[in-house]
């Protein structure tokens, strides 16, 4: 055999067709083209394509003979024009017989030129039958093509899988991950974590980048893993060194919060910015982000809102959304509602959630009018688990706004919105158990959710965890531990809170204390707090102050204000001034909620009078005797005893003269009012009350 790879008997043997269906036949080809190969690269370049068009003989001979090998051969030849001008007629010709004589490598080839030239139909017949060969290319498009369908392909996502599955278990990591998508989406075959996380990994270690970064992606988020974020940034990274922009945004994510890694802000500004330079949405708003916080970066606003409209213009919705906020409250731009709402909407037609919840805000603070949409906005954000927009909605069906009033559905909101930890659902979780709406009264499970909001410094929870210790609701009574928690609202700014931390104050007398605690309830306008705040700069011999602050609750019609203002002005002894006082006195005292302290003030200041009615000093100008008017122009003389006249036709007297009907009026307020005093003058006087 040995001389049969001479070329003249190479030759012979082509010539007649001998070794056509033998196994040296490969070896023949070669042989010559061997020969003519190195006589080319010989010879001077004259002959260059005459020993290039003898080479090429020999294979055509042998592809005209069916030889399939040499029909794939001619197809590279033609294809890649290194030895001969490119032909892609003819390279297209030999690489369909070479497809129609069943090699896998010409069926892959011919599906991939009818692809490329958008002819569905042809590419899919080869890819099948390649596939049917065991090829795991083939397998993988015939998946593609039954996944998303195309002209004359319908979709079948079950199918679909079955040809992933061929493709994966042939370690075509495409196929491997698009093998877990549809595990983990449940596309065309049942949800299965297991399945799904063991093709993304097995994808990921051959070096596939997507699933590199879909594996962060799963530590990152604890997705059917055990959170691990040093694995997240490790498959990030093998993702970003093939150049992954996703991964390396998310991995910009892990340094600016130090999730696996130290806390670097600056790196994470760096890394934003230079995908985000190449054109990358989510990055370029997370670099707006970094200028609108300071990260990595000194704050710069208008900064922040560039980034966020190139962001934005690419329809990137967490940017539309930052882009709407900056114009709906003026941050580096000129506040203009028309385009807060247009971008905040766009982002939420989007679906993005945060869109949605801020989209029900500003409709629901727009006017009355717009109470439904911010329902219905509030609704679509809500069911896709928003946690804020979810105590949202339970407001809304708590108070009746955009949708009929329904206690019941809102405690489910609040619960949903609870479960996730936000303190302000907790705090209305309480208040619905508290008050029994949509749920039974249950007063210890109010204080417990009042103390997990108030844990996280919920100034209404603390607040009213403070009257659960106050009144004994759900926990024992202790005033003091009511005191701890009114002091942490109030230190938020809470009024009420403000207003009960100074009444405990007050009650232990410490009265600079109660000063500072009534100081800014009463800066707001509230008449009682104000009375307090008098009160108690006169207890601390602030007298001047207190005369302010008794002035200010008085003016706002409070009673006990205006009477301790009137007690105050008739303390300087001063005639104008106790004239004044008496007008306050009066004002307290006819007031709708009168002040028993005026009514007594004022009827005693009667009874004073009656005494002082006829002074003794006085008599001796009658002689012994004084005149006593019955009538309008009778009087009689009544005669003096000892030098004192009958009491009791004085008294009497008295009490049908003006002021003693003014004496019994108040002394019967007061008695009605609780006024044991009042009561036993009443008594002495002998009038009810």
């Amino acid at each position: 055999m040995q001389g049969i790879f001479q070329k003249e008997n190479t030759d012979k043997a082509l010539k007649y067709g001998i070794y056509r269906h033998l196994p040296t036949y490969e070896k023949i080809i070669r042989n010559l083209v061997s020969f003519y190969y190195k006589e080319y690269l010989n010879q001077e370049e004259e002959k260059e394509e005459e020993l290039l068009k003898e080479s090429l003989k020999y294979y055509k001979i042998a592809a005209g003979n069916q030889h399939v090998e040499a029909q794939y051969k001619l197809f590279e030849i033609y294809s890649n024009g290194e030895i001969i001008e490119k032909d892609n007629q003819k390279a297209i010709k030999w690489l369909k017989e070479a497809a129609k004589n069943e090699k896998v490598e010409a069926q892959e080839k011919l599906a991939q030129y009818y692809e490329k030239n958008k002819d569905d139909i042809n590419a899919k017949t080869w890819y099948e039958k390649a596939a049917n060969q065991g090829s795991i290319l083939g397998a993988y498009k015939l998946g593609e093509y039954c996944m998303v369908g195309t002209t004359g392909v319908a979709i079948n996502e079950v199918e679909a899988v079955q040809w992933y599955k061929k493709a994966a278990y042939g370690r075509h990591t495409i196929a491997q991950y698009k093998l877990g998508e549809c595990y983990e989406n449940g596309i065309g075959i049942a949800k299965n974590r297991y399945e799904e996380l063991t093709w993304y990994r097995k994808s990921a270690e051959a070096g596939y980048v997507k699933a590199q970064y879909k594996m962060g992606v799963k530590y990152d988020k604890g997705l059917g893993v055990t959170q691990n974020y040093r694995v997240a940034i490790n498959w990030y990274e093998k993702a970003m060194q093939q150049g992954s922009l996703e991964a390396q945004n998310n991995l910009a994510e892990c340094y600016k919060y130090g999730n696996g890694c130290a806390k670097n802000p600056r790196r994470a500004f760096l890394y934003f910015k230079q995908i985000a330079e190449k054109g990358y949405a989510e990055a370029q708003n997370n670099l707006g982000e970094c200028y609108q916080q300071g990260v990595g970066i000194e704050k710069d606003l208008a900064k922040a809102v560039e980034w966020y409209k190139k962001a934005a213009e690419q329809d990137n919705a967490r940017a539309q959304d930052n882009l709407g906020r900056c114009y709906w409250f003026g941050i580096g731009v000129t506040k203009d509602d028309v385009l807060a709402r247009k971008w905040i909407k766009k982002s939420a037609e989007q679906g993005y959630a945060e869109a949605q919840n801020d989209l029900g805000i500003y409709c629901r603070d727009e006017s009355k009018f717009g109470r439904k949409l911010a329902f219905e906005w509030f609704e679509k954000a809500a069911r896709q688990g928003h946690a804020e927009a979810q105590t949202n909605i339970g407001e809304c069906y708590k108070e009746g706004l955009g949708v009929e009033r329904n206690t019941q559905q809102a405690f489910y909101w609040f619960n949903e919105a609870a479960k996730k930890g936000v303190a302000r659902a907790r705090y209305y979780m309480g208040e619905c158990y508290e008050n029994g709406e949509g749920i039974c009264k249950n007063f210890v499970k109010a204080e417990e959710y009042y103390r997990k909001a108030a844990n996280q410094e919920y100034a209404e929870a603390q607040y009213r965890l403070g009257r659960c210790y106050e009144l004994g609701k759900g926990v024992d009574n202790n005033k003091n531990m009511a005191a701890i928690w009114y002091e942490k609202a109030a230190k938020q700014g809470h009024i009420e809170a403000q207003y009960y931390l100074g009444k405990y104050y007050e009650s232990r007398e410490l009265w600079g204390s109660a000063i500072e605690s009534y100081q800014k309830p009463a800066e707001q306008g509230d008449a009682e707090v104000q009375y307090r705040l008098g009160r108690c700069y006169e207890k601390n011999r602030q007298r001047e102050k207190a005369i302010e602050w008794y002035q200010k609750s008085a003016e706002q019609g409070y009673a006990d204000g205006q009477y301790h203002y009137g007690k105050l002005l008739d303390l300087k002894d001063c005639t104008h001034n106790f004239d004044i006082a008496f007008e306050w006195y009066r004002k307290a005292a006819d007031n709708p909620h009168p002040s028993v302290d005026a009514c007594l003030r004022i009827a005693n200041y009667y009874y004073q009078d009656m005494d002082l009615f006829f002074p003794a000093r006085n008599l001796a100008l009658f002689g012994g005797s004084i005149l006593i008017p019955v009538a309008n122009t009778i009087t009689i003389p009544v005669a003096i005893a000892g030098g004192i006249a009958s009491r009791k036709l004085l008294k009497s007297h008295f009490l049908k003269s003006d002021k003693g009907k003014e004496m019994i009026k108040y002394y019967q307020k007061a008695a009605r009012l609780g006024s044991e005093e009042a009561k036993e003058k009443l008594k002495e006087l002998g009038y009810s009350w």
